[in-house]
């Protein structure tokens, strides 16, 4: 709706692979160009080398926020999938002195041929560009499919138990399709003590499909209280 009321040229290419969308995005890059437009192209997630040094400038305002309480950052978790968000936290920790963990929760599918080099390319372009003296490789890219469950907009194990308690505990909403893994996965490992504390959970949105009838139906379903509701 917005989009309409805004007057966006909109493109459907149906329920396609990442890779099949960033094909149909460089066909109308080509044929705006061809047009006479000048094209500025966002990448899949918007993920590249610029972009993640806004997460590398907010991983040292976290640092900061922390400081001020007497903690430090031992983990953050975070849903991930065009890498942006795990690049530019990856860098900010580097350029801090690498006190932190950085794990990415994989929440998409055959994003990337190779999602860890390319997650790494994004960090070391990233410091190229503001000129930062860091050595970075992949064993600084810390990575897991295991909560990635049936798929990008799946279920997974764990999924409704990590909504239930965030909005009942805590009044934080995460969805099913993207920060909803990273919950689960911050439950999982919890429970079998593989966390550093403290441990920070970076909320990256991803509310929307909690409202989309396809997933709330099934929410309520799984949290068992169906039975309070009319859908």
């Amino acid at each position: 709706m917005l989009d309409g009321l805004f007057g966006a040229d909109l493109r459907f290419v149906g329920n396609v692979t990442w890779l099949e969308l960033a094909q149909h995005a460089e066909k109308v890059v080509s044929e705006l160009e061809q047009s006479g437009e000048r094209v500025y192209r966002l990448p899949i997630g918007c993920a590249s080398e610029r972009s993640c040094l806004g997460f590398a400038l907010a991983y040292g305002e976290l640092r900061s926020q922390m400081r001020e309480h007497g903690r430090t950052v031992g983990t953050i978790i975070h849903a991930s999938s065009s890498g942006g968000t795990h690049a530019g936290l990856v860098l900010g920790n580097a350029l801090h002195g690498l006190e932190s963990e950085i794990r990415g929760i994989v929440v998409a599918e055959n994003v990337y041929p190779d999602f860890t080099g390319t997650y790494l390319s994004f960090a070391r372009g990233g410091a190229s560009l503001i000129g930062a003296d860091v050595e970075l490789t992949r064993e600084h890219i810390n990575i897991s499919e295991a909560y990635l469950g049936e798929g990008y907009g799946k279920p997974a194990n764990g999924i409704y138990e990590a909504i239930d308690l965030l909005a009942t505990k805590e009044g934080l909403l995460v969805d099913p399709v993207y920060s909803g893994k990273a919950v689960a996965a911050i439950i999982d490992l919890a429970k079998k003590n593989e966390l550093k504390g403290p441990v920070v959970f970076w909320h990256t949105g991803g509310y929307h499909a909690l409202f989309d009838p396809r997933y709330a139906k099934r929410i309520w379903a799984e949290i068992g209280r169906l039975s309070n509701i009319t859908l």
